[in-house]
C-alpha cells in the first residue's frame, strides 16, 4: 500500500514538474537573448536552431530548481487540502515516508542541475564561435561606424574616419580608410594626435589565424610628450594576431579545469596575458636600463635598422649625467650623436637634445626603439659631411631594434624570476607598480574560482534542500490554490539565491572570502535546518 501511495504521488507530481519546466524553459529561452540575437543580428533558421542547443541547457539549469519546488507544494498542498494524508495518518502511515518521491525527484534535478553547470553548459560555450562563425569584416566595419573603439589586435589606436572601403580579394580583404584622424594611446594617456589618408588595411588569412597589419599615408602629428608636430610620408602599424574565438570566462570553465587552474592561477589565460604584459614592461625597462648604461659610461650602443645598424654616442663635449630618465620612461639625452651604417656608407646625425622612447608593441621583439631629435639637428646623407647641411629644427629617425641580448636575458625569465625581488630593474617604480597589479591579478584569479566552485556547489544543494521545503510548507498550509503554491515555492528559493550571489561577490573580493563563503553556505544551512524542524516537529505530529 505504502509503495502504491509513493508511485501515485510520484505521478502527480512528475505530471506538475514536466509541464512547469517546460513551460518556464521554453519562456526563458524564447524570451530572453535568443529574440534579441534575431533583431540584432538576423541570423538564419539554422542558426538560430543551433542557438537554441546553448540557450535550452542555460534555461533549463534556472527552471529545474523551480519546477522541483512548485510540483512538490503544489502536489502536497492539494494532498493536504483534500485531506488525503489525514487519511493516510489515520491509517498509521507515517507522514514522511511520503515524502520519498519529493526526495527522489530533487536528487534528480540536483544531479543534472550539477551536470549541466558543471560540465554541459561550459562545453557549448566553449564551441559558441562554431555555432556562429565571426565575421571579422563585419566587426572592423561596425567598430568604424562606432568612432573611438579600436579595431581588432589594434588596442593601441582609435580610429575615427570619413569613408571606408572594404574589398574582398580570395581569403584575404583590404581595407581603404580616407580622411582619418587617428589617436596613439600609450601606457596610460594619449601620447599623439594625428591625420592620415589614406590608411590601407590588410585582413590576411593565408596561415590559418587572420592577421591584421595596415600603413598610414601623408601622416601628420602632434607628440604630446614632446610638444611638437611632425609629419612623415608613410607609417606602418604592427601586424597583429586578431582573436576572434569567444574569450574565455572562468564562469564558463568546466569542473575539473575549475581545480586546475585554481591550483595553477598562472596559467589561466588572464593571468599569462598579466605575465606576458609584465615581461613586456619588464623588458622595455632593461633595455632603457642597457641604453642608459651605455651612453652614460662613454661607450657606444649599438642598434639594428633596417639593413644596417645605428651606433649611438654622446658629444664629447656632453657632461656626465646628461642622460636623464623622464616620468614615462623614456630617455633625454644631451648631445646625442647617431652614425647609421648601410653597408661600406655611413652618414652622422647630431642634434643638442634627443629623446629615446621604445613603443609598446604585443612583444619585446616587436618593439621597436624612436629616436627624435631636436634643435640644431643635421641629417646629412650618405657620403656628404654634416657641416654641408643646414641644421633643422626635428628629425624622427627610422625606427631601430630592441638590442638582441635584452631580449634574449628577458626571454629566459620564468614566472618566479618575473616575481623576484631580485631581478635586476626591480627597484624601478613602475615595475613595482605593475609587479603588485600582477600579484593582485594571481589572487583575484584565485577568489573568483574559488567563488564558482562554491556558487556551484551550494546552487546544487539548495535543489535538493529546497524542493524538500517546498513539500513540508505545502502539507502545512493546506492550500490548493494556484497562486498559494507559487508563493510558497519562491520565497525560500529567492531568499537562498540572493545568499548565493551575495556570497560570490564576497567571496572574490580582497579581506571578504571568508565572509563570502560563509553567507553563501549560512544560507543554505538555515534552509536544511528550517527542513528538519518542519518535517519532524510539524509534519510528523
Amino acid at each position: 500500500m505504502l509503495r502504491t501511495l509513493q508511485l501515485y504521488i510520484f505521478r502527480e507530481m512528475g505530471k506538475t514538474f514536466a509541464l512547469t519546466l517546460l513551460g518556464l524553459t521554453a519562456v526563458l529561452s524564447m524570451g530572453g537573448g535568443v529574440l534579441n540575437m534575431i533583431r540584432l543580428d538576423e541570423v538564419t533558421l539554422q542558426e538560430l536552431l543551433k542557438l537554441m542547443t546553448l540557450v535550452l541547457p542555460v534555461a533549463a539549469t534556472l527552471t529545474l530548481p523551480v519546477a522541483t519546488m512548485y510540483s512538490a507544494a503544489a502536489t502536497y498542498g492539494r494532498l493536504a487540502a483534500d485531506n488525503e494524508l489525514t487519511a493516510c495518518r489515520s491509517s498509521g502511515i507515517n507522514i514522511l515516508s511520503l515524502l520519498w518521491p519529493t526526495v527522489l525527484l530533487s536528487l534528480v534535478s540536483a544531479v543534472i542541475t550539477f551536470g549541466c553547470l558543471n560540465f554541459l553548459i561550459p562545453n557549448l560555450v566553449r564551441n559558441l564561435d562554431e555555432i556562429v562563425a565571426a565575421d571579422l569584416e563585419t566587426i572592423i566595419r561596425q567598430r568604424l561606424n562606432n568612432p573611438g573603439q579600436a579595431l581588432p589586435g589594434l588596442s593601441r589606436y582609435r580610429l575615427y574616419t570619413e569613408a571606408s572601403e572594404i574589398r574582398t580579394e580570395g581569403k584575404n580583404s583590404h581595407i581603404t580608410l580616407t580622411g582619418v584622424v587617428f589617436m596613439e594611446m600609450g601606457d596610460d594617456e594619449v601620447v599623439r594626435v594625428g591625420t592620415a589618408s589614406p590608411v590601407d588595411f590588410l585582413i590576411d588569412r593565408s596561415a590559418g589565424r587572420p592577421r591584421l597589419s595596415g600603413m598610414m599615408n601623408n601622416v601628420r602629428y602632434y607628440d604630446r610628450k614632446n610638444d611638437d608636430f611632425m609629419e612623415v610620408h608613410q607609417f606602418e602599424l604592427p601586424t597583429a594576431e586578431v582573436p576572434f574565438a569567444l574569450p574565455q570566462r572562468i564562469k564558463f570553465l568546466n569542473l575539473p579545469d575549475l581545480y586546475y587552474f585554481r591550483n595553477k592561477p598562472a596559467e589561466w589565460v588572464d593571468v599569462r596575458e598579466a605575465f606576458e604584459s609584465f615581461r613586456l614592461n619588464v623588458g622595455r625597462a632593461m633595455a632603457y636600463s642597457h641604453l642608459v648604461k651605455g651612453l652614460e659610461h662613454g661607450g657606444t650602443v649599438t642598434l639594428k635598422v633596417p639593413g644596417g645598424t645605428y651606433e649611438l654616442r654622446r658629444d664629447e663635449a656632453s657632461k656626465p649625467g646628461a642622460v636623464q630618465v623622464q616620468p614615462d620612461g623614456s630617455l633625454l639625452a644631451a648631445g646625442l650623436v647617431v652614425v647609421e651604417r648601410q653597408g661600406r656608407e655611413s652618414r652622422t646625425f647630431s642634434a643638442e637634445r634627443a629623446t629615446i622612447e621604445i613603443a609598446p608593441a604585443d612583444s619585446l621583439a616587436a618593439c621597436q626603439v624612436l629616436i627624435d631629435l631636436y634643435e640644431n639637428v643635421l641629417a646629412p646623407d650618405f657620403g656628404q659631411p654634416p657641416q654641408a647641411v643646414r641644421p633643422r629644427e626635428s628629425l624622427r629617425l627610422k625606427p631601430a631594434e630592441i638590442p638582441a641580448e635584452v631580449v634574449s636575458a628577458v626571454a629566459k625569465l620564468d614566472d618566479a624570476a618575473l616575481l623576484s625581488s631580485q631581478l635586476s630593474v626591480s627597484g624601478d617604480v613602475r615595475i613595482r607598480e605593475k609587479r603588485l597589479e600582477l600579484l593582485d591579478e594571481i589572487d583575484g584569479t584565485v577568489r573568483k574560482i574559488t567563488g564558482v566552485l562554491h556558487q556551484r556547489f551550494s546552487f546544487t544543494a539548495s535543489v535538493f534542500a529546497l524542493g524538500l521545503l517546498a513539500a513540508a510548507l505545502g502539507i502545512l498550509f493546506s492550500q490548493s490554490q494556484l497562486l498559494v503554491s507559487v508563493g510558497i515555492s519562491m520565497i525560500p528559493g529567492a531568499l537562498v539565491l540572493v545568499t548565493i550571489l551575495m556570497g560570490k561577490q564576497l567571496t572574490e573580493k580582497a579581506g571578504t572570502g571568508l565572509i563570502g563563503l560563509g553567507i553563501m553556505w549560512g544560507g543554505l544551512a538555515l534552509v536544511a535546518a528550517l527542513d528538519g524542524w518542519l518535517l519532524l516537529r510539524k509534519v510528523r505530529r
